[in-house]
Parts: structure tokens; C-alpha cells; sequence
């Protein structure tokens, strides 16, 4: 699916949930031939029912300068004995804050959970 910097998906923690997994990147034309992406930042923040809110995971990608940041990268986020209610995936701008390219995208994210497969 894509995610275009600046986006947002939030998703309910189902309960007994261990672990929330997928993948993520930038589309090929944002970094080849004519694309120019400065890059995209990936957040992961878990949201409790308290108000309490926590950053878990962040990655920032950058396909032109880094040819490992290129293709579908992994996102593999372990969830605490007390996890969130919510998780926060979020997508932001690179570092010259400038999105005209950052096509960015998730790709099949799901929980893992006792019982669960």
C-alpha cells in the first residue's frame, strides 16, 4: 500500500499480540532514471489506553545515497508484556524535508500472537 510521506496508519493491537512485522520501502522511480528523493523516515509509536505514548522502532531511508536502503526492507518490532493499545505507523519527509518523491509503502504488516499462523 502506499504510503506517501506525510502519512499515518494506526492499527488496534489485538490482545496476546508478540509481535507486529512487515515490510516497508521507497518505490524504484523515487531514487532511478529522473527520481530525486531526499528520503523518507519510518516511525513506529505504541499509544496506551493511559495516554502513555512511546516510540519502538524508527528507520530512516535514503535509496539514493544508500543502495541497502533500496527494495523492501524489514520491519520486525517485538511487543512488551504490556503492549500497546495502538501502533502509530508513521512516514515523514527526509532530512531536506522536501516529499515530491518520497513514495514510500508498507507491505504485508501483521501481528503475531500465541495460536496465531
Amino acid at each position: 500500500m502506499l504510503l506517501h510521506a506525510e502519512g499515518e496508519i494506526v492499527f488496534a493491537v489485538p490482545a496476546g499480540a508478540t509481535r507486529f512485522w512487515g515490510g516497508f520501502g521507497i518505490r524504484e522511480g523515487a531514487y532511478s532514471g529522473s527520481g530525486h528523493t531526499a528520503g523518507v523516515r519510518f516511525y513506529l509509536d505504541g499509544a496506551w489506553t493511559s495516554g502513555r505514548r512511546k516510540r519502538l522502532w524508527s528507520r530512516y531511508l535514503d535509496p539514493v545515497g544508500r543502495e541497502g536502503d533500496r527494495g523492501t526492507q524489514r520491519l520486525n518490532v517485538a511487543l512488551s508484556a504490556d503492549p500497546p493499545a495502538r501502533l502509530i505507523l508513521h512516514t515523514a519527509p527526509g532530512l531536506a524535508d522536501d516529499n515530491r518523491w518520497d513514495w514510500s509503502y508498507v507491505a504485508a504488516l501483521r501481528f503475531d500472537a500465541p495460536g496465531s499462523r
